[in-house]
């Protein structure tokens, strides 16, 4: 499969796409698989996902692998592929990232995780526009608002690795401006009720520490600080979760079902092929139906065996002499005389 798959990675990104649909069958995955949801909705998804990277490809017609890559991870990170919010309904709780929540109000909000390196989360690279794939700052509309590189003031090596030590530095200060206008748009949600909760423990070896926005609010509103940590055990430490085993079962719980009633159809085949099937009583009319159209259909084949054979008629009267033979073409009814010239 590995090998087909690489095969197509220097085609265009649509086929290759279908390629690793048709490779890893995910219709079959997605028709079958009861987790996915109903199997028009899964492929319907499918489809809108395609839709997506088309309207890339329109932007950047010359969009390689990797730079789709990118787009992808960016999109994920700002949910610019999550489907369209639903308007609020009484009674109802909606889940939502920070950035599916821009421009929308609730009158009860709670902002879960707010802990170290979640909200504000940990940077991935402070390369900036350095890292691989990335477009240079200055040619980027936004940026009159990005960190710039001073490498064109340096005048040695060593000026140009202090350079980029403050240009990495200022990255790092721009990732935490992001994230704490990401923090202002999940506290400003709420109309009249918010929640800000976090964990200490969410499965990790070590305690997280809160929040630096939650430190800050609960400063503003005069709570007395919870500490960076605290001697509370891991209530993970001697917890195991059930195993998974890898593949699941695309049927899911319908696995049993499936297999029996593929066990009956097997059955029937394997019968039919050591007892010859009875024949049923058949409607008369509908006998007669069956065979007139079998006439039919011999009637087509016989006449499209007349026009191939025609085509291919040559008429060579007797007595012509060599060199001057005398050729009938009866394609389409016409009668087309040819004298090739002496040999």
């Amino acid at each position: 499969m590995f090998h087909r798959l690489r095969g197509v990675l220097g085609g265009p990104i649509p086929e290759v796409i279908r390629a690793i649909e048709r490779e890893l069958l995910l219709d079959i995955e997605l028709a079958a698989n009861e987790t996915r949801g109903p199997a028009g909705l899964a492929a319907a998804q499918l489809r809108s996902f395609l839709d997506e990277i088309q309207g890339f490809l329109a932007v950047d017609e010359r969009g390689s692998l990797s730079s789709l890559l990118a787009w992808l991870d960016h999109a994920e990170e700002t949910d610019e592929l999550m489907p369209r919010t639903e308007p609020p309904e009484p009674g109802v709780v909606q889940l939502l990232t920070i950035h599916g929540a821009k421009g929308l109000e609730w009158d009860a909000v709670a902002v879960v995780r707010m802990v170290q390196d979640e909200l504000p989360a940990r940077p991935r690279s402070t390369q900036g526009w350095m890292g691989y794939g990335t477009l240079p700052y200055r040619f980027r509309g936004d940026r009159a608002a990005l960190p710039v590189l001073a490498w064109e003031e340096a005048t040695d090596r060593k000026a140009l690795r202090s350079a980029i030590t403050q240009f990495k530095a200022s990255v790092k200060e721009h990732l935490a401006g992001e994230e704490r206008r990401l923090a202002y748009v999940a506290v400003t949600r709420a109309r009249s009720d918010l929640l800000l909760t976090g964990s200490r423990w969410g499965g990790q070896r070590d305690q997280r520490a809160p929040s630096v926005f939650l430190d800050e609010i609960g400063a503003a509103l005069g709570w007395e600080s919870t500490g960076s940590t605290d001697d509370s055990a891991n209530p993970y430490e001697d917890r195991r979760g059930p195993a998974v085993i890898w593949p699941m079962d695309p049927l899911g719980t319908r696995a049993d079902r499936v297999h029996r009633a593929a066990r009956q159809v097997r059955h029937i085949l394997d019968r039919w092929q050591t007892e010859p099937p009875v024949e049923p009583d058949i409607d008369p009319e509908i006998v007669q139906l069956l065979a007139e159209r079998d006439e039919r259909a011999a009637l087509r084949r016989a006449a499209r065996g007349r026009r191939h054979a025609s085509r291919r008629a040559v008429v060579r009267p007797h007595g012509a002499r060599r060199g001057r033979d005398l050729d009938l073409d009866l394609r389409e009814g016409r009668h087309i005389i040819a004298k090739n010239p002496p040999l």
